[in-house]
């Protein structure tokens, strides 16, 4: 801080004009929007490990992460894969 530049006081202001909207239980959900809009267990665990191996890979620094157009490309479905899953592969 500059100490010749007073401090101003930041402050946070909220609208009192608001709409409310109500939001359904889980229990209300039929099981196919369940599916859409929840992961399941075994997925999110899955996702977990796959990014601890990517951000591994990028030396767990996000100035590191490799973009898409560093990504590798299934010839079959087109799907983007990350060069740590590649390398882990090829050793």
């Amino acid at each position: 801080l500059n100490p010749v530049t007073p401090r101003t006081k930041k402050s946070v202001k909220f609208n009192n004009d608001v709409a409310v909207r109500p939001i359904p239980s889980r229990h209300s959900y039929s099981p196919r929007v369940k599916a859409r809009l929840y992961t399941a267990p075994r997925e999110l665990a899955a996702s977990a490990v796959r990014n601890a191996v990517e951000f591994n890979y990028e030396g767990c620094s996000y100035r590191n992460v490799v973009e898409e157009n560093g990504m590798y490309v299934c010839v079959e479905s087109g799907e983007l894969i990350h060069p740590a899953h590649v390398h882990k592969i090829l050793k």
